[in-house]
Formats: C-alpha cells, sequence, structure tokens
C-alpha cells in the first residue's frame, strides 16, 4: 500500500513538472510573439559580453516593445534619406576606398569585429551561404565586413580573416573616427567592453545590413534569422536595384 501511494505521488508531481514546463514555454512564446521588433543593439544581437547575450531573452514590456518599434523605424526613415557619404576606409588588400564607392550595386554589410568569439563568426559563416546559394547573381552584390574594433583590426588582420569566407566579401577598417562616422551613419551599436589587465572585447549589433544600389538602407536581416527569410530578403533587395 505505501508503495502504491508513493507511486501515486511520484506521478502527480511528474504531470505537475510538465504542466509547469508548457506554462513557461507558453509565456515565452508568447512575450516573443508580442515582441515583433526591437533595436539595432539588441535585434541584430549583441556579442562579446555575456550580460549583454543574456539581456536578448528578457521580455520587454508592452510600453517598451511599442517604443522599440518606433525606434527600429525611425532608424530606417532616417537612412532612407542619408545616402551613403564619403567615408574614408582601407580594405583588407590595403586600398584606400570612400564607402560612397559601393553606391551604384546593393550592398548586404556586417559590422564585427576578428576577435568577436561568437556573433561574428556565425554570421559571416551565414552570409558566405547565402552568397553560395545566390550563384552568379551574387555578382551583381557587394559584400563587406566592417570593424568596430580599428585599433587591432589591421588590414592584414582583417585579410587573414576574410580569407576564410568567400573572395567577394571586402574586409574594411580606418581610422577610429572613419569607423566611428559609418557606425553612426548606420545606426549601428557598438561599444567598448573592459576585461581587465589591459584585455578588452566589443558589444556590437549583430544584424546584417541590407542597402539599396542607391546607398540608403533596404532592411536589416536580424541575427539568427531563418535562412529563407535571410535569402528573401537578400533578393528583395537585388530586384530593388
Amino acid at each position: 500500500m505505501t508503495l502504491l501511494i508513493g507511486c501515486v505521488i511520484l506521478c502527480l508531481a511528474s504531470l505537475v513538472a510538465v504542466y509547469d514546463l508548457n506554462r513557461v514555454t507558453l509565456e515565452a512564446e508568447r512575450a516573443f510573439e508580442k515582441d515583433a521588433s526591437v533595436p539595432s543593439m539588441l535585434a541584430g544581437g549583441l556579442c562579446g559580453n555575456l550580460g549583454s547575450e543574456l539581456a536578448l531573452f528578457s521580455p520587454l514590456s508592452t510600453d517598451e516593445a511599442s517604443m522599440t518599434v518606433v525606434s527600429r523605424q525611425d532608424q530606417i526613415r532616417a537612412l532612407q534619406i542619408q545616402p551613403l557619404t564619403a567615408v574614408p576606409l582601407l580594405t583588407h588588400i590595403g586600398d584606400t576606398v570612400q564607402a560612397d564607392a559601393f553606391v551604384g550595386k546593393p550592398l548586404a554589410v556586417f559590422f564585427g569585429f576578428t576577435h568577436c568569439p561568437d556573433a561574428c563568426p556565425v554570421t559571416m559563416a551565414e552570409l558566405d551561404g547565402y552568397i553560395r546559394e545566390l550563384g552568379a547573381v551574387a555578382d551583381q552584390m557587394n559584400f563587406a565586413f566592417v570593424t568596430v574594433d580599428p585599433v587591432r583590426d589591421t588590414p592584414d588582420a582583417l585579410a587573414a580573416y576574410v580569407e576564410s569566407f568567400d573572395p567577394r566579401i571586402i574586409g574594411l577598417t580606418g581610422t577610429q573616427d572613419a569607423i566611428d562616422a559609418l557606425v553612426e551613419r548606420f545606426g549601428v551599436y557598438a561599444k567598448k567592453v573592459d576585461l581587465g589587465g589591459g584585455e578588452y572585447s566589443m558589444d556590437h549589433s549583430a544584424g546584417l545590413y541590407l542597402v539599396d544600389a542607391s546607398g540608403v538602407l533596404n532592411g536589416i536581416v536580424n541575427y539568427g534569422e531563418h535562412p529563407g527569410v535571410a535569402l528573401g530578403q537578400i533578393r528583395a533587395l537585388l530586384k530593388s536595384g
């Protein structure tokens, strides 16, 4: 009898645990459904700081979610009336180039840094896959990796990094002022994080920015986006001319 009662109690406890797990999962799904848009420093994803990464999973209140939608729309609207301007940069092979030299063809650009341990290699690998999937059509676009850490990311450092990916991806660096101007122009979040002992990392937006042939923002592929959705965005960019 004691054994039977024990079994019943164990079964009830298991049912309660399953119910709680399902309830928590459902609540999380509802929270993310309500939060359809988040600001560039979160929606694109952050890399470099564990605390910032964990913040990605903190549900927003209704008011906060509304504010982030407005912020996102304002950001895109502002970029749409400010074409890509001349900002002096260096390519990974040491050539000097102006940012507006990319005007004339659609552009997919990612902002990161070579010491990034997670989001950057993941996004670059995804971009490499998108280019392969596009095939010859990819030649109608430009692809760039812009560092947010120009102190460490010299042309040589960028060359060693981008050579692991499709050769059509151009690595770009420059002076701190030039990078700051480009980061501000795109509304990218980038912040140096002191790790102590003279070491540091970078928190930054991890989205893939899509710019049309006239040099204005067309859209952003969010970090971790489904490959089919991302490719759809890139193909729509190509069709936009």
